[in-house]
């Protein structure tokens, strides 16, 4: 597929699902957990844990265990080729989960530095770069889909 169709297809699984599948809800302010029967979208997620609907409608699991494993996962946001990137603020990284959701790379630690983050919240891919909303750093942080840090924007005080 291209990618414009793997976006597209990942950005579907992430979308309310028809009843025939799990749905999952991505409210501001925190992500929710999708599994049978629904939750209503104001329970939040426990640490750990990550539910994203697969092609065929049944539910994956992309945290289990490893260096996968997410302590208050907050924001996410849909890459190219549909790898996931969710903000692991207990962390302080950028967890990124392939497609299928298996445990890719992580990139930020706790810190100001350019290569760190301090409570990262929300997050968008745009433009071949992850922007990150870096809450304690009172910064806009931007890294390349690797984790490299490009650039910020804005700063403490």
């Amino acid at each position: 597929p291209t990618s414009a169709s793997a976006s597209a297809s990942a950005t579907d699984r992430l979308s309310p699902s028809p009843p025939s599948r799990p749905p999952s809800w991505l409210p501001h302010g925190g992500l929710t957990k999708c599994n049978k029967p629904p939750v209503p979208p104001t329970q939040r997620l426990q640490p750990g844990e990550l539910c994203a609907p697969n092609p065929t409608g049944t539910s994956i699991n992309p945290t289990a265990g490893g260096g996968s494993a997410l302590k208050q996962p907050y924001g996410i946001a849909i890459g190219p080729g549909g790898r996931l990137y969710v903000s692991d603020k207990g962390h302080h990284r950028i967890a990124c989960f392939a497609s299928g959701g298996e445990f890719a790379f992580a990139f930020g630690a706790k810190g100001g530095a350019p290569n760190e983050l301090h409570d990262p919240r929300g997050l968008c891919v745009h433009a071949g770069q992850v922007w990150v909303a870096d809450m304690c750093n009172h910064r806009v942080s931007v890294f390349s889909l690797r984790g490299r840090p490009i650039r910020q924007i804005g700063r403490y005080g």
